[in-house]
């Protein structure tokens, strides 16, 4: 469901035809093909449109994982694309109006990788196949510091978190900034100890990091 400002304006067209070849770029490069839509124009849209992007899956019962820590001595497993400044701040930068100076925030908006989020749909599903995943969790807005602790703390964990094994891109990320980062394309999986070489190895084949 998107919204857009009267196709009269140039800024709209620009703004018609990037949303609509994101979306399309994203979907085609992962594979999830788009089944449904609605789009409309209306004057209010004009500065700010308004996209609405839903993705909806079918799972068996016993495949689904949960993002809890149902017990404590599992460890943590953060894989996928590397960390990088990009995104740092992106959800409180997603609620403020936009306007000249928002070219000055852009550090905000994350780098979306399709290639690298459909690698991640493979070894997610080799993962669980095997039975070697005790419980997933995305990294979203907050980054690591949210995900972390959400996936502990609903049964009242604590956890522990080597910030100096981050695979980074950008070197001269300080600890605030690795742990806040909204990165896409990254999970965090927790695992038995006895099976993280098995891990592992399952995600060099893959070339994640």
């Amino acid at each position: 469901s998107i919204r857009f400002g009267k196709l009269e304006s140039n800024k709209v067209k620009n703004l018609f035809d990037g949303v609509i070849r994101g979306i399309a770029s994203y979907g085609n490069c992962v594979g999830v093909p788009n089944i449904g839509g609605e789009v409309e124009f209306a004057t209010e849209y004009t500065e700010n449109p308004l996209v609405n992007v839903m993705c909806v899956g079918v799972a068996k019962k016993e495949n689904i994982l949960r993002s809890i820590a149902s017990k404590s001595g599992l460890y943590m497993v953060m894989f996928g694309a590397t960390t990088g400044k990009d995104g740092i701040g992106g959800v409180t930068f997603a609620s403020e109006d936009l306007d000249e100076q928002s070219d000055e925030s852009r550090s905000a908006v994350q780098i979306g990788d399709p290639l690298k989020e459909k690698i991640l749909i493979d070894v997610i599903a080799e993962l669980n196949e095997r039975k070697l995943l005790k419980g997933l969790q995305d990294f979203g807005g907050g980054g690591m510091i949210c995900a972390t602790s959400e996936i502990v703390a609903k049964k009242g964990f604590g956890a522990k978190i080597h910030l100096d094994k981050v695979p980074l891109r950008d070197s001269t990320m300080v600890p605030c900034e690795i742990i806040i980062s909204e990165s896409q394309e990254r999970m965090l999986a927790l695992i038995e100890p006895a099976d993280l070489q098995h891990v592992s190895q399952i995600l060099e084949k893959y070339e994640l990091a």
